[in-house]
Parts: structure tokens; sequence; C-alpha cells
């Protein structure tokens, strides 16, 4: 008894080559916008498991810290500076 198998090719190739190449054009598009915005490359530094700071260009701009007071609601806080 002959047995016959059947195979398909791909028929969206092109069509995933050009969605990948769109992709990779708009995540260059995005860092290159995000590099306009904000230049500053950010620093986070671990003061401890409890404290955090984020220097950008050597400045302190951001400091979060662990509030062991109130643990019911609010574990962690941001401080923007």
């Amino acid at each position: 008894m002959p047995y016959t198998t059947h195979t398909q090719q791909a028929l969206f190739a092109p069509f995933v080559d050009s969605q990948a190449l769109a992709q990779a054009e708009l995540e260059n598009y995005i860092e290159t916008q995000a590099s306009a915005v904000a230049p500053e490359e950010l620093t986070s530094v671990v003061c401890s498991f409890y404290d955090h700071e984020v220097y950008a260009l050597e400045k302190l701009i951001a400091k979060i810290t662990y509030d062991h007071d109130d643990f019911q609601t609010q574990r962690w806080f941001t401080f923007m500076v």
C-alpha cells in the first residue's frame, strides 16, 4: 500500500522578514529618541538592601528607601531630588 506525505512551504516567510526589519527599525528609533530626551547615563547605587540611590551625571536625583514603621501600606518610598 503506497503512502503519500504532503508538505507545505511557509507562506509568510517574506512577511516575517519585513516584520522583523520593521521591529528592528522601531527599536532603533525608540533608542535614538530616548537618548535625545535623556542623554545622561543613570547610575544606580545600592547602599544597602533597604537604601538605593540613583544618580544622573554625578548628581543625586532619587533615593529609594524602605520604611520599617509603615509595614502595612507603604513599604518603599521614592524621594525625587
